[in-house]
């Protein structure tokens, strides 16, 4: 059995195959992988915003003024603000 094992781990068809599942998870994958980075991100203190893939494309300015204003009403980043970084 573990030669088998071995041969099976060797076959390009296995390696591409094993690609493939990582490069297409499902929903329910993608939902679990983006809510623990954005938990992360949050702690980290950033601000995390969300737009599926039509909006992006279709209603590219209504999507950069919901940026901009999450920009303008947030507070400089932990570290200061960029002068204050460089002058540092």
């Amino acid at each position: 059995m573990p030669n088998r094992l071995k041969r099976l781990r060797q076959h390009p068809d296995t390696t591409r195959f094993a690609r493939q599942l990582r490069k297409d998870t499902t929903d329910a994958e993608h939902p679990e992988r983006d809510q623990k980075r954005d938990t992360y991100l949050r702690s980290q203190g950033f601000q995390v915003l969300r737009f599926d893939n039509h909006t992006a494309l279709t209603n590219t300015e209504a999507v950069l003024e919901t940026i901009l204003k999450a920009l303008d009403s947030q507070s400089p980043p932990r570290g200061g603000d960029v002068a204050e970084r460089q002058r540092g």
